[in-house]
């Protein structure tokens, strides 16, 4: 059952309603209604920012077979790079650009006319008043844009390297995909921000072992998400008994860079 919240939005949780739900963008708000210093986030807090944009490019990911042109591709795939200093803003840039041709060739093919530069989005102040602008829209068949322009707009504002570029992309990628793709970003939210009904697991220095960090490692920078069990194997060889770190690692659901287990013993925050 949702309640209502302090801020006039509907979203307060129990655990067990956390666990079991299926509305990607309640989740969302439900976490900006509880930690508004968290979420309300101004240019440059960068620690917070990073695991929304990895849920965005997340998000993008489950969308790979609309973003057919490999520019859009290439702009999720240079951003996530760039989250983690493995790229510049100038690749960034680069990348963008070739994601905004994308949209431009798009909107091309649909008008079959002189394309005209696309108007910039209404201001939007909290994420708040996105989320409750995407909500409106999830589940709903596009407007007119197809599905591609669509995503190919998504890939291009996740590359966008200010306070509310991972917002937008998250919520364009939400309002595209309703159904079982949607109840999926449910389970991407779950392992990127874990479970806010309940401390962070403590991760011992000794559980820390060669195997666990090589794993650890590999599964981040190579996305081998399927080596999540095995991570949880080693984990519990090196003395972890700690529940919810080796019940996420065994347990079902998509999963995406970000993982806060992953994180957790990369020391990613």
């Amino acid at each position: 059952m949702h309640r209502q919240g302090t801020r006039g939005t509907n979203m307060r949780m129990t655990e067990q309603e956390w666990l079991a739900c299926t509305i990607a963008h309640n989740m969302l708000m439900f976490l900006h209604d509880r930690t508004p210093e968290v979420w309300d986030l101004p240019v440059g807090r960068k620690a917070r920012s990073r695991k929304l944009r990895l849920f965005a490019a997340g998000c993008c990911r489950q969308l790979w077979h609309l973003l057919s042109d490999e520019r859009s591709r290439r702009a999720v795939e240079i951003t996530e790079e760039c989250i983690d200093g493995r790229a510049d803003h100038d690749t960034r840039r680069a990348a963008a650009a070739g994601a905004f041709d994308v949209t431009v060739s798009l909107r091309r093919m649909r008008e079959q006319e002189t394309v005209v530069q696309p108007r910039p989005p209404a201001p939007i102040r909290t994420l708040g008043e996105l989320i409750e602008s995407w909500a409106a829209r999830a589940g709903t068949p596009p407007g007119r844009l197809g599905p591609e322009e669509e995503a190919a707009h998504v890939a291009f504002r996740l590359t966008a390297w200010n306070s509310f570029g991972g917002y937008e992309a998250a919520a364009g990628a939400l309002a595209l995909s309703p159904g079982a793709e949607y109840r999926g970003f449910c389970q991407l939210l779950r392992c990127v921000f874990g479970n806010p009904f309940r401390p962070r697991a403590a991760l011992e220095v000794a559980w820390k072992t060669a195997p666990v960090l090589a794993l650890a490692q590999a599964i981040y920078d190579e996305r081998r998400f399927s080596d999540l069990p095995i991570l949880g194997d080693a984990l519990e060889e090196a003395g972890c008994t700690s529940a919810d770190l080796l019940g996420h690692c065994r347990g079902p659901g998509l999963h995406a860079r970000g993982c806060w287990v992953v994180d957790l013993i990369l020391g990613k925050g």
